[in-house]
């Protein structure tokens, strides 16, 4: 008996559908407010005019009725009159003419979704009696959306994690390859680094438009390892290591004697103007190479290492001494929910946002009119392209399958429904391991729950216990601990100065 007392404990403590609601608590009123400050002032072609956004705002859920009256709504309410649950977002913007700001006002911008049980939902503020009169089960989980008087639910995502660096090797036909990657992410820019050791030892490197089979090397030079014992010095002394930096430089020998911006920018932008190269290979190392490490030609030696001990990591795994990665080992994995869903999608919708901010700008200049904040926005071109995805249209970045309708049938299959995760591959696929159970998935995901067919072991469902975290922890935080535990900074990283 006493483990039913323990197990409803925790499931008082812990609903199995909290991840989702913490995680769009969390986008809704912190993360939505990050992505509208890291977004660029909206530049137009009408000269010295900008529009700037300064905030975000979400107001709980009303209805529009015919005579234009805004009324409170709530979750039934929106079932039975087949609407959208949705909070009106209400964007902080000014018009700057000339640099000096001529207007400024709060508009309404769209139309966001709301979470049913969420904090901006009037369904968290009521107890179960209240709950009752409102015509709602006040056993509902909440965790889902209602859409159009459909109640849908976002399915959670797997995916490998970003920023960390995983080694594999192949072997065909005797020859061993071996290709160490890191997806860097830093806000809503995302590129994958590649360096593949080849079976003779070369190391080549790939990045978002570099040239194919692009020697190492050149990047190591123009990131501040200019000499060959500057790029000797940063590898590690092995024998094993040492002799494959020695086979690549050797590749490069006759460009050693190049300025290193020089000698990169005649592979990265082949049959251009000097002065064209120069500026094309810093902007490559800045915005291509490893972003989440930060912009600043001031980091690029730290950018070197980071790719000098990715190398290492490879050539360890060619050679035998490190074992690869595993993929499939869920501490390489993240699971992404409603709220970081949301928030990809968001980032697509605020871009459309803005590029009709500008053509409103553009048309109404051409005309001859006043700017205003209220005429150049108009709320459709967000909330059409919200209201899409979550209709079951196409997600951010190609996905498709994310908004479902909720399987309701019973109380269960709706607590199933909620809890479901998705492994970003194609059921047609016939790939084996990432269908297998692995070890890892033990307290984290259900062994018996997956359907047969194509979809099995690529559809899951979270194990009873097992939380997802959606706070998210301030790298810079960490990076500050560590610097104030009598650690010493490295500032000069060669061996020989």
């Amino acid at each position: 008996m006493y483990k039913w007392e323990i197990a409803k404990a925790y499931l008082d403590e812990n609903p199995l559908t909290q991840q989702h609601i913490d995680s769009y608590n969390e986008f809704m009123e912190k993360e939505i407010h990050e992505i509208i400050k890291e977004q660029e002032d909206i530049e137009t072609d009408k000269q010295d005019v900008t529009v700037k956004l300064h905030g975000i705002e979400a107001r709980k859920p009303k209805a529009t009725e015919a005579d234009g009256a805004r009324t409170k709504i709530l979750p039934h309410e929106a079932r039975l009159r087949d609407r959208t649950y949705a909070s009106a977002l209400y964007m902080d913007m000014s018009l700057l003419e000339e640099g000096e700001e001529t207007d400024r006002d709060k508009v309404f911008a769209g139309k966001m979704p709301t979470m049913v049980k969420s904090n901006l939902c009037y369904l968290s503020e009521m107890n179960d009696d209240e709950l009752i009169r409102a015509n709602e089960d006040p056993d509902d989980p909440g965790g889902y959306f209602i859409i159009n008087g459909s109640e849908r639910v976002l399915i959670g995502v797997e995916e490998l994690a970003l920023n960390r660096v995983m080694s594999t090797k192949k072997i065909r036909n005797g020859k061993t390859k071996t290709q160490t990657t890191v997806r860097s992410q830093k806000g809503r820019y995302r590129s994958n680094i590649r360096i593949t050791r080849k079976h003779r030892g070369e190391l080549k490197i790939n990045y978002p438009n570099s040239p194919r089979h692009l020697n190492l090397m050149y990047v190591l030079r123009a990131l501040g390892l200019e000499t060959k014992n500057d790029i000797l010095n940063a590898f590690s002394d092995k024998p094993h290591i040492q002799n494959d930096v020695i086979l690549n430089l050797s590749k490069i020998e006759e460009s050693l004697e190049e300025d290193p911006i020089e000698a990169l920018g005649k592979r990265v932008a082949k049959r251009q103007k000097p002065e064209y190269r120069e500026s094309r290979v810093r902007y490559h190392l800045n915005n291509y190479l490893l972003r989440h490490m930060g912009n600043d030609p001031e980091i690029w030696m730290n950018k070197a290492h980071y790719l000098v001990r990715m190398a290492e990591k490879g050539i360890e795994t060619a050679k035998g001494i490190r074992k690869p990665d595993d993929r499939d080992h869920y501490a390489n994995k993240r699971i992404k929910i409603s709220g970081e869903l949301i928030k990809e999608q968001f980032r697509t919708a605020i871009n459309k946002f803005k590029r009709d901010v500008k053509y409103q700008v553009d048309r109404t200049s051409a005309r001859g009119r006043r700017l205003k904040i209220k005429t150049l926005v108009r709320s459709e071109s967000l909330s059409q392209r919200l209201g899409f995805a979550f209709r079951g249209g196409e997600w951010a970045k190609g996905r498709t399958g994310v908004s479902q309708m909720l399987d309701a049938e019973n109380n269960m299959a709706k607590l199933s429904h909620l809890r479901r995760v998705k492994a970003p591959i194609g059921g047609k696929g016939k790939m084996i391991d990432p269908r297998e159970l692995h070890g890892t998935h033990f307290g984290r995901l259900c062994p018996l729950e997956s359907p047969e067919g194509g979809n099995v072991g690529l559809i899951k469902h979270l194990a009873t216990g097992c939380t997802v975290s959606s706070e998210k922890i301030d790298q810079e935080e960490i990076k500050e601990i560590i610097e104030s535990m009598d650690i010493e900074k490295i500032k000069n990283y060669s061996k020989n100065k």
